[in-house]
């Protein structure tokens, strides 16, 4: 198995146009952003993840050590968990306060996808402005079957599909690069499980690629792209110009 985690020079291309987050007399949104960024394209090893021990720090109380699964997070008056059964928990109790924005006692969850505030340029299409995970829940209700009748058991999909393809996969390699290899068989399934395309390592290669510029501009600040400054981290036209092939 063979780390293949960013170069340097990339890491670095990721993290200048948050940078003055850095330099902030307060942590901000984007400061915490570019920590986590820095940790993602830092690469695994068998000894240590840097993006679990960059939350394991965030979450772990200094004066008894004790990993608490929770910190103030990323915006003012907000908390991130990280332990399962506290999200299991915390999830099942969200799933009945869910609805529409203009619903009373609610939940609703704006541009957001997870801890990403979404940068909407790459979404002009949809009023949410984000990839579909993120959607408003009156549309996700719609949408969430269709979901479940492919990725659920008895989907488009069986343990012994995947064990094969997986033989196969590995048949082909002397060496496991992780997470590129990971990356490329994991757009393979899903690739073929949704859409029934057959991609090949090379095909799988170039989305994953493609994928990686939408995840850099999803995250990047509007005001970067809204100024025409985008450029350090990634081919703003290029890359929209690939999603609408």
């Amino acid at each position: 198995v063979q780390s293949t985690g960013g170069s340097a020079w990339e890491a670095l291309s990721m993290i200048l146009p948050w940078a003055a987050g850095y330099f902030s007399s307060k942590p901000t949104y984007y400061y915490h952003v570019a920590a986590i960024l820095k940790a993602w394209y830092t690469p695994i090893t068998a000894w240590a993840n840097p993006s679990v021990a960059w939350f394991t720090r965030k979450t772990t109380d200094p004066k008894t050590g004790i990993n608490t699964f929770r910190w103030d997070g990323f915006f003012a008056n907000s908390t991130v968990f990280t332990g399962h059964a506290e999200c299991t928990r915390r999830l099942k109790e969200l799933a009945g306060k869910l609805g529409p924005e203009s619903t009373k006692n609610c939940v609703y969850r704006e541009n957001y996808f997870a801890i990403n505030r979404s940068n909407p340029i790459g979404w002009p299409e949809v009023p949410w402005h984000t990839i579909f995970l993120a959607a408003p829940p009156e549309v996700h209700v719609k949408l969430r079957p269709i979901l479940e009748r492919l990725f659920m058991a008895g989907g488009k999909w069986s343990q012994d599909m995947l064990r094969n393809r997986a033989n196969i996969f590995l048949s082909t390699r002397c060496v496991l690069r992780v997470p590129a290899d990971t990356r490329i068989f994991t757009q393979q399934i899903l690739h073929e499980v949704v859409l029934g395309i057959l991609l090949t390592d090379e095909e799988a290669d170039v989305f994953v690629a493609f994928q990686r510029d939408m995840i850099r501009l999803s995250n990047m600040p509007t005001a970067l792209t809204d100024l025409g400054i985008a450029g350090t981290a990634v081919d703003v036209d290029k890359t929209l110009a690939t999603r609408r092939m």
